[in-house]
């Protein structure tokens, strides 16, 4: 196989995974991606051993989880009596209470019936509830089963007497018999009953899983993961051994190969297919995309800013694309927004500068400046991040993306 024909089996797996899940805008930077991560190695039948690994990495979109829980949550409800809590982490960047926000914003959530899981403490907010109501334990995946082990000894901490239903899209085999093994052991010392919704789940593999017998393509992988510099997390925390990814966000369960940043393989960088830039790359298309063709909204939210009074609306949606990024694209956004020249959008970026809104250096790094439009700008940013389903809505949260746990 030579690389072009590389290159022609990375556009298939570009098109399976944007099918029904990612606009066509998302290919070419999938198959970029892919690309360079095949680069890793000169040689094509090593190439060939890193499209193998490609093709075993499983996609989850955000429209597989809404989809999901909206469903299981309406099955739960039909057949629940009692008061519905569930339990959402304190961080407004977790999976956990972007979930949580969805469901309430269709209506089958009570927002006063969440409570506010703390990690750090391991503690839950504690609530006056009525003896046999249900409490959810929810996110989008588990790895390990160690988070959800956590919460449930801070539920034993609260309260007694209920029905506690833990709900996860996606697991790794392994955390769900490390979840059920512990409950059979502490059984009777729990004040409430706890149950694994398995319904519509998937079950992941880990990587030995998915290659079986085939000890050339894990060696390979066990080849490369042990450059990896952190040795905790070289196959993934708690040795997960994943390869799976949501929206193009690794969790730090994954192989090291496929997220870490942190490996030097055959005397170069390993480039990582899903580190955090590629992840950040992702999520600024999807809300550039949002800003593009929902000119109506836009428009609403350029009437209700401040910012009306010194600049025009062509200008706002220039400041919009800017907020999302740590550089100035300048053809990005003439192609992005519809600007006849380059010329057009440096004028606006200058008209930026001389109100003391952004500065920037020579090598385009951008930086906001002016406190007020900052917070202008992360109010208007939370509302488009919600509107596409990404909780890690500022601009500083998701520059400061962490690997889900």
């Amino acid at each position: 196989m030579e690389k072009k024909d590389l290159v022609i089996e990375v556009e298939k797996i570009a098109e399976g995974i944007i099918n029904k899940k990612y606009q066509k805008e998302y290919k070419d930077l999938i198959i970029e991606n892919y690309i360079k991560f095949l680069d890793n190695e000169k040689e094509v039948t090593d190439k060939q051993r890193l499209l193998k690994i490609l093709e075993n990495v499983k996609w989850y979109s955000n429209e597989n989880i809404d989809k999901f829980f909206s469903n299981t949550i309406t099955e739960i409800l039909n057949r629940t009596i009692g008061d519905l809590f569930c339990i959402s982490k304190n961080k407004r960047t977790s999976s956990c209470y972007s979930i949580i926000t969805n469901l309430l914003m269709q209506g089958k959530l009570e927002e006063d019936n969440v409570m506010i899981y703390d990690k750090k403490t391991n503690t839950l907010e504690h609530k006056e509830i009525a003896k046999n109501s249900t409490i959810l334990i929810m996110d989008d995946y588990s790895g390990s089963g160690e988070t959800i082990i956590n919460m449930a000894k801070a539920i034993e901490k609260e309260y007694s007497n209920n029905k506690v239903l833990i709900l996860c899209y996606v697991w790794q085999e392994k955390a769900i018999k490390i979840i059920k093994r512990v409950k059979n052991i502490f059984d009777k010392k729990l004040k409430n009953n706890y149950e694994i919704v398995e319904k519509g789940i998937v079950l992941e593999d880990s990587y030995k899983e998915k290659f079986n017998i085939d000890n050339n393509t894990i060696n390979y992988i066990k080849g490369i993961c042990e450059c990896c510099q952190q040795a905790n997390i070289r196959y993934g925390y708690r040795r997960t051994g994943a390869m799976l990814t949501f929206n193009g966000i690794s969790p730090n369960n994954n192989i090291s190969m496929l997220w870490n940043n942190h490996i030097k393989y055959n005397n170069s960088r390993w480039f990582p297919i899903f580190n955090r830039e590629y992840s950040l790359e992702l999520l600024i298309r999807k809300k550039n995309e949002y800003l593009i063709k929902n000119k109506t909204e836009i428009l609403e939210l350029y009437k209700e800013s401040f910012l009306k009074k010194d600049i025009t609306y062509e200008e706002f949606k220039v400041l919009i694309i800017l907020f999302n990024t740590y550089s100035i694209r300048k053809e990005y956004i003439k192609e992005a927004l519809g600007f006849d020249t380059l010329e057009e959008v440096t004028e606006i970026i200058e008209k930026f500068v001389s109100y003391g809104i952004i500065t920037y250096n020579i090598e385009n790094i951008l930086q906001f400046t002016d406190r007020k439009v900052i917070n202008e700008m992360r109010r208007i940013d939370e509302r488009i991040s919600r509107s596409v389903g990404i909780i890690k809505g500022t601009r500083k949260q998701i520059s400061k993306i962490k690997p889900l746990e």
